[in-house]
């Protein structure tokens, strides 16, 4: 198990969520399982889609558009962007659009038998920042043969701190408070930029006051020649 699969798991348990296998949804629903990843420079999905051994046609007619018995690269891309568009976030009230990084499609025979989940990754277009935000997350992508479960997944970054997520019953929806820190490193690098700024400014106006003092001290010396 990697570390962000345990860091998920531990979320679930700690924040309350619904820790349900894949393989444990019924013949005739199409379970869709959203985990949430906050960093501080981007928002990312992980969505698998796995789809029960009675209802796996009517899935596999959802996306092979063209009725030929295989599933395309353009067939999958555009499905994979069709459920992308069916789950919205808004940050801090903004919608904001998401983009496909990854998708896996599996084997037709596996996705009819129900064993085979349909794996999207995408980015929430948006960098959040320091400060304090909200997210907001619904999924409304077959809501006539889907059950669903959302949560967010431990951050990796210690600079991010998340609140307790608010689901609807169903878990279509989430809806999370999260807290990113400054980046400590650059925070101090700025501070030391102002300071060699504001050093190397005094330096170098005392270096041009230096010159003046010392002509002005040599006029008065000839004045002084001149009158003795």
């Amino acid at each position: 198990m990697t570390a962000r699969a345990c860091a998920g798991l531990v979320v679930l348990l700690v924040l309350g969520g619904d820790v349900s296998p894949a393989g444990a949804h019924r013949l005739d629903e199409y379970l869709q399982a959203t985990r949430v990843a906050i960093d501080p420079d981007r928002i990312a999905l992980e969505i698998d889609l796995t789809a029960g051994a009675n209802i796996a046609s009517r899935i596999v007619e959802l996306i092979d558009t063209n009725r030929d018995g295989r599933l395309s690269q353009g067939e999958q891309d555009d499905y994979a962007r069709q459920v992308l568009t069916s789950i919205t976030c808004s940050i801090d009230g903004h919608l904001t659009p998401s983009t496909l990084l990854t998708r896996q499609f599996p084997e037709l025979e596996a996705m009819a038998a129900g064993t085979g989940p349909i794996r999207l990754r995408a980015a929430v277009d948006v960098s959040p920042g320091s400060g304090r935000h909200q997210l907001d997350c619904v999924n409304t992508h077959a809501p006539e043969m889907s059950v669903y479960l959302v949560n967010a997944l431990m951050p990796s970054d210690t600079r991010v701190r998340i609140g307790p997520p608010h689901r609807d019953p169903f878990q279509r929806e989430l809806s999370l408070d999260f807290d990113i820190a400054p980046d400590t490193f650059w925070f101090q690098a700025g501070w030391s930029i102002v300071a060699c700024v504001v050093i190397g400014s005094v330096l170098r106006s005392r270096s041009e006051r230096v010159p003046r003092n010392h002509v002005a001290e040599q006029v008065r010396f000839r004045r002084t020649v001149r009158q003795s």
